[in-house]
């Protein structure tokens, strides 16, 4: 029950990193900006190491007792964050453009 409770968590903060992300670019100009420069180069280092898969993403399928090496697009059976979000707003995609 908790490990549910912490994998809802972690969904929940992956949605703030996407919102942060996006709604950065409406915000202005500061002394924030170099963090956030920073954190998203960390975010594109994550997407692009060996194992194919965010660290939220992959972090939240271990709690939920779903998780298997490799990313989205590698397998049905792999986690994946987008295309679940992108059908709860009407958009059907493949697992690999997702």
């Amino acid at each position: 029950m908790l490990r549910l409770f912490a994998a809802d968590i972690i969904h929940l903060v992956h949605y703030g990193v996407v919102l942060s992300i996006l709604l950065a670019f409406a915000m202005p100009a500061g002394e924030w900006m170099k963090y956030h420069i920073i954190f998203i180069c960390l975010l594109m280092l994550d997407w692009n190491d060996m194992d194919n898969q965010c660290a939220l993403t992959a972090l939240e399928a271990k709690l939920r007792g779903t998780w298997k090496p490799g990313g989205s697009a590698e397998g049905d059976d792999r986690p994946a964050f987008w295309r679940p979000f992108l059908r709860r707003i009407g958009v059907d995609v493949s697992r690999a453009r997702a």
